[in-house]
């Protein structure tokens, strides 16, 4: 556990809007309770910083430049400056031991995969992998390892919003951190396995397939390619439930897809950071986040339009009014955000 002359962390919790809490020294069950967001110790957020002072191994810049929600200037709990503590920005991958089955190739690391790979998905069938979202190679990461009674796989290792489809909602995949011990989860040869135990691990290495119905099976287990950015399996307006997150991620993928496989999957190719589709969802998320209840749903509505829209005419292959439309957002979004820096 990271630790330094301050002391010794079990991590931090960010509380969110509108209160911005950063609590010190909170372990993921402790911050749960709170119903936010954990983060493991040695997290560096955006500013470069870490959440609190005990949390890293080697301090990243001088006192007098990060401001720790445990020591100095700012006591903790205290009220974090808007923007230095991100709203959702945490790894949302399977980590580097993960296996894939790919047409051609067997069994294969999630680091061997490469755009333009067929990898088997919850329709039984080998997809293309049209891009890798996320990945880092060396980037220590916190994984949930899922173990079940299925023998002929090792445990599946994901982050604790990563989805997975499970016996009460398979339609919907569920976030990894609301499964527990003796629930059951679907397998892709053998039905449904009993989750019998759950660790936290910590690897070296994250990485985020992207495929083309937004699923994909890994260790023997059906999972999304998608994330819950709130630790939930839906997103809400006024704690009714509007969505769930795979099928709104789905959807807004879905121009991002056609525009690797509709032009060239170079296009899309391996990500270090988010892509940037990835970015603007994301971005966009955070915002809708903030907004009260009436313009939650307005939003809600001209993006289920949009993206709907979209996404039948994917299915007519009307691949260059997609690519039209995709590419007048995207340039509009990248001249906001440019716009936005200077």
């Amino acid at each position: 556990m990271p630790s330094n002359q301050y002391g010794i962390s079990k991590g931090s919790c960010y509380l969110g809007a509108p209160s911005r809490l950063v609590l010190c020294d909170l372990t993921d069950a402790e911050c749960e309770e709170q119903g936010e967001y954990w983060y493991a110790p040695g997290y560096i957020g955006g500013t470069g910083c870490c959440h609190c002072a005990a949390s890293c191994t080697v301090l990243n810049d001088a006192e007098d430049t990060c401001r720790y929600y445990d020591i100095g200037i700012i006591e903790s709990p205290t009220v974090a400056p808007i923007g230095e503590v991100e709203e959702v920005e945490e790894s949302v991958c399977f980590s580097s031991h993960a296996i894939a089955r790919v047409l051609g190739k067997g069994r294969t690391a999630m680091k061997d995969l490469v755009p333009g790979d067929k990898v088997l998905t919850a329709s039984g069938e080998h997809k293309t992998m049209y891009s890798m979202d996320h990945f880092h190679r060396t980037k220590e990461t916190v994984f949930l390892r899922l173990h079940t009674n299925l023998e002929t796989e090792r445990p599946l290792e994901l982050t604790k919003n990563h989805m997975v489809f499970v016996e009460t909602a398979k339609n919907h995949p569920v976030p990894a951190a609301s499964i527990n011990v003796g629930d059951k989860i679907w397998s892709a040869d053998d039905g449904l396995k009993e989750v019998v135990k759950i660790e936290t691990v910590v690897r070296n290495g994250l990485y985020n397939p992207l495929t083309m119905d937004g699923t994909i099976v890994v260790d023997g287990i059906v999972a999304s390619t998608y994330t819950s950015y709130t630790g939930s399996s839906h997103v809400k307006i006024a704690e009714k439930n509007v969505m769930s997150f795979h099928e709104l991620m789905d959807m807004a993928a879905a121009p991002y897809r056609n525009l690797c496989v509709g032009i060239s999957l170079s296009l899309c190719n391996s990500h270090e950071k988010l892509s940037v589709a990835g970015t603007l969802i994301r971005a966009f998320f955070n915002f809708w986040a903030k907004q009260g209840n009436t313009v939650q749903h307005v939003f809600a509505f001209l993006y289920i339009g949009l993206f709907g829209a979209l996404a039948v005419l994917m299915s007519l292959k009307s691949y260059a009014a997609v690519n039209t439309v995709v590419v007048f957002f995207a340039s509009k979004a990248g001249g906001l955000v440019l716009k936005k820096k200077n």
